[in-house]
Protein backbone atom coordinates (compact mmCIF):
# COMPACT_ATOMS: atom_id res chain seq x y z
CA UNK A 1 0.00 0.00 0.00
CA UNK A 2 1.09 3.67 -0.33
CA UNK A 3 1.10 4.47 3.12
CA UNK A 4 4.10 1.54 3.51
CA UNK A 5 6.54 2.52 0.71
CA UNK A 6 9.40 4.25 2.33
CA UNK A 7 10.12 7.35 0.60
CA UNK A 8 13.92 7.06 0.78
CA UNK A 9 13.07 3.86 -2.02
CA UNK A 10 11.10 6.13 -4.40
CA UNK A 11 12.99 7.27 -7.34
CA UNK A 12 15.28 6.02 -9.48
CA UNK A 13 18.86 3.98 -8.98
CA UNK A 14 21.12 3.18 -10.85
CA UNK A 15 21.81 -0.92 -11.11
CA UNK A 16 25.97 -0.97 -10.61
CA UNK A 17 26.65 -4.31 -9.72
CA UNK A 18 24.59 -7.56 -9.66
CA UNK A 19 25.90 -10.95 -8.29
CA UNK A 20 29.36 -9.35 -8.14
CA UNK A 21 29.57 -8.40 -11.96
CA UNK A 22 29.72 -4.64 -12.89
CA UNK A 23 27.15 -3.63 -15.61
CA UNK A 24 29.24 -0.80 -17.14
CA UNK A 25 29.42 -3.11 -20.82
CA UNK A 26 25.64 -2.52 -20.66
CA UNK A 27 24.54 -1.18 -24.45
CA UNK A 28 21.81 0.77 -21.94
CA UNK A 29 22.38 1.75 -18.90
CA UNK A 30 20.34 -0.35 -16.58
CA UNK A 31 17.43 1.10 -14.07
CA UNK A 32 14.86 0.49 -11.42
CA UNK A 33 12.66 2.95 -10.33
CA UNK A 34 10.56 2.84 -7.19
CA UNK A 35 7.34 5.30 -7.81
CA UNK A 36 5.39 6.34 -4.44
CA UNK A 37 2.23 4.46 -5.82
CA UNK A 38 3.30 1.38 -5.96
CA UNK A 39 4.75 0.63 -8.64
CA UNK A 40 8.17 -0.12 -10.17
CA UNK A 41 9.97 -0.09 -13.67
CA UNK A 42 13.10 0.14 -14.97
CA UNK A 43 15.32 -1.58 -17.75
CA UNK A 44 17.24 -4.57 -17.31
CA UNK A 45 19.82 -3.96 -20.12
CA UNK A 46 17.91 -5.49 -23.12
CA UNK A 47 14.53 -5.07 -21.99
CA UNK A 48 12.24 -2.78 -19.79
CA UNK A 49 10.49 -4.34 -17.18
CA UNK A 50 7.30 -3.26 -14.92
CA UNK A 51 4.95 -4.30 -12.16
CA UNK A 52 4.05 -3.55 -8.70
CA UNK A 53 6.39 -3.75 -5.25
CA UNK A 54 5.17 -3.95 -1.46
CA UNK A 55 7.45 -3.18 1.71
CA UNK A 56 6.98 -4.14 5.62
CA UNK A 57 10.05 -2.50 7.20
CA UNK A 58 12.89 -3.38 5.62
CA UNK A 59 11.48 -6.38 3.96
CA UNK A 60 10.21 -5.89 0.21
CA UNK A 61 7.91 -8.12 -2.27
CA UNK A 62 7.57 -7.53 -6.18
CA UNK A 63 4.31 -8.60 -7.68
CA UNK A 64 2.58 -8.57 -11.09
CA UNK A 65 6.54 -8.38 -12.64
CA UNK A 66 6.50 -8.10 -16.55
CA UNK A 67 9.39 -7.75 -18.91
CA UNK A 68 8.94 -6.92 -22.66
CA UNK A 69 10.27 -9.76 -25.26
CA UNK A 70 13.25 -8.30 -27.32
CA UNK A 71 16.38 -10.21 -27.76
CA UNK A 72 20.19 -9.47 -27.79
CA UNK A 73 23.03 -11.42 -28.47
CA UNK A 74 24.22 -10.44 -24.42
CA UNK A 75 21.28 -11.58 -22.32
CA UNK A 76 23.96 -12.29 -19.61
CA UNK A 77 23.19 -9.05 -17.51
CA UNK A 78 19.53 -8.77 -18.33
CA UNK A 79 19.21 -12.45 -16.81
CA UNK A 80 21.36 -11.87 -13.52
CA UNK A 81 19.27 -8.61 -12.85
CA UNK A 82 15.59 -10.37 -13.49
CA UNK A 83 16.77 -13.03 -11.14
CA UNK A 84 18.54 -10.71 -8.47
CA UNK A 85 15.37 -9.01 -8.29
CA UNK A 86 12.89 -12.22 -8.10
CA UNK A 87 15.13 -13.14 -4.97
CA UNK A 88 15.35 -9.89 -3.36
CA UNK A 89 13.81 -10.03 0.09
CA UNK A 90 15.31 -6.75 1.89
CA UNK A 91 16.41 -3.73 1.07
CA UNK A 92 19.55 -1.53 2.24
CA UNK A 93 20.15 2.36 1.56
CA UNK A 94 23.60 3.42 2.89
CA UNK A 95 25.11 6.90 1.54
CA UNK A 96 22.65 6.70 -1.52
CA UNK A 97 23.67 2.87 -2.17
CA UNK A 98 20.37 0.75 -2.63
CA UNK A 99 21.76 -3.22 -1.78
CA UNK A 100 19.10 -5.89 -2.99
CA UNK A 101 19.32 -8.42 -0.50
CA UNK A 102 18.50 -12.37 -0.48
CA UNK A 103 16.55 -14.46 2.45
CA UNK A 104 19.98 -15.35 3.14
CA UNK A 105 21.26 -12.64 3.84
CA UNK A 106 23.58 -11.91 0.45
CA UNK A 107 23.81 -8.94 -1.88
CA UNK A 108 22.25 -9.91 -5.10
CA UNK A 109 22.30 -6.36 -6.56
CA UNK A 110 23.79 -2.85 -5.98
CA UNK A 111 22.42 0.47 -6.99
CA UNK A 112 23.03 4.00 -6.76
CA UNK A 113 20.54 7.06 -6.76
CA UNK A 114 20.67 8.34 -10.38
Amino acid sequence: SKADTPTELTGRWVIVEVDGTGTVDSEIRPYINFTDSGTVNGHASVNSFFGTFSVSGDSIAFEQMGITLMTAPDMDTETAIMAAIGKWAKAEIKDSILNAIDAEGNVVMTMKRD
